[in-house]
């Protein structure tokens, strides 16, 4: 029986997953790799949380494909499978005294890439990828259920900044300025109850 048809209140129904119920996971964007410290000198720590993310995209793979042609057949085999970006949505807090600034953290984070601008002709250090994966830390996106319960996780490997965008500006307009990362990785790590779907070939 499906399950809007079954008695929810005999407790035989199920609750489709939503898409508002989420979290996104990422200690780099928020300064939890290392202490934050305000004007006023004091240090915290985040729990990792992003509470200003607006969206998120789930990973996505694309398995490419080969053909084979044998008189007037065509036969399809499998080839390799590519993960495709995943784009982070986030509205910026005004709050950069506490370290609560989006667009400083994502300065931040390209900085601890290894990215520096050509001030000094001395300092050839560049952009790395363990660089740029170590900046970022653990990138996870959780589903939750009714209860804020974690019913499907999604942990990105080796992931890095592939693209930033700051937001625009309009004095016609009163929205929230909204900011955008898109990250590259190699694999996602998949986890629904007790079982992890690694996302690679071994």
């Amino acid at each position: 029986m499906t399950f809007w048809s079954t008695d929810l209140q005999a407790g035989g129904g199920k609750d489709p997953k939503r898409k508002f119920r989420f979290t996104v996971e990422f200690p780099g964007l928020l300064g939890t790799t290392d202490a934050v410290q305000n004007l006023d000198g004091v240090t915290s720590m985040s729990d990792g949380i992003v509470w200003y993310a607006k969206s998120v995209t789930k990973p996505a793979m694309t398995i490419s494909e080969t053909d084979h042609t044998f008189l007037d057949k065509k036969f399809y085999f499998p080839g390799r499978v590519e993960w495709s970006p995943v784009t982070l949505t986030l509205v910026d807090p005004a709050d950069p005294l506490k370290g609560q600034d989006a667009v400083r953290q994502m300065n931040q984070l390209i900085e601890t890439a290894g990215y520096k601008m050509f001030n000094n002709s001395n300092d050839l250090a560049t952009m790395s990828k363990s660089k740029a994966a170590q900046a970022l830390g653990s990138v996870v996106i959780n589903q939750l259920n009714g209860d804020g319960v974690v019913i499907e996780s999604w942990s990105l490997k080796n992931p890095f900044i592939k693209d930033m965008k700051f937001g625009d500006l309009d004095y016609t307009g009163d929205e929230l300025v909204e900011l955008s990362l898109e990250l590259r990785y190699d694999w996602a790590e998949c986890t629904i109850g007790e079982k992890t779907f690694h996302g690679t070939s071994s």
